[in-house]
């Protein structure tokens, strides 16, 4: 609720949340992307299409594995007065992903990644 509040008194016209994910299996790999959304109620159209663009182009660079585009009603994503996006960059369990995400170069992909997406959602239609 504090990242929202923050986005919100700043004017930002775009939240890109960064996150490291963990599971219970060293095998769990991939990136996944978010924005808000519930089945039964809101949805940010402009965050989808957001996270959409930001998930294709990570995954265009990286080569990672494709855990899709999903929509959530995290504070983040819900209590932003512009679209919001959560990056889930790889799994910190996984000792192949782990290696990954501490590796300069691979960084590199993922904000090249991010950035790309970022400049393609705002790019006149």
């Amino acid at each position: 609720a504090h990242r929202a509040e923050l986005a919100n008194s700043v004017g930002a016209d775009l939240v890109v949340s960064l996150h490291c994910d963990a599971a219970t299996s060293a095998a769990a790999a991939g990136i996944a992307t978010f924005h808000f959304g519930a089945e039964n109620g809101g949805w940010s159209h402009a965050g989808e299409r957001a996270a959409q663009r930001i998930h294709a182009a990570v995954l265009e660079r990286t080569g990672a594995a494709d855990c899709q585009v999903h929509g959530r009603t995290w504070d983040i994503l819900r209590m932003t007065r512009m679209p919001a996006v959560r990056v889930e960059i790889g799994y910190l369990t996984s000792p192949i992903e782990a290696a990954k995400l501490v590796d300069a170069e691979y960084q590199e992909l993922l904000a090249a990644g991010i950035a790309a997406g970022i400049v393609k959602f705002f790019a006149p239609a």
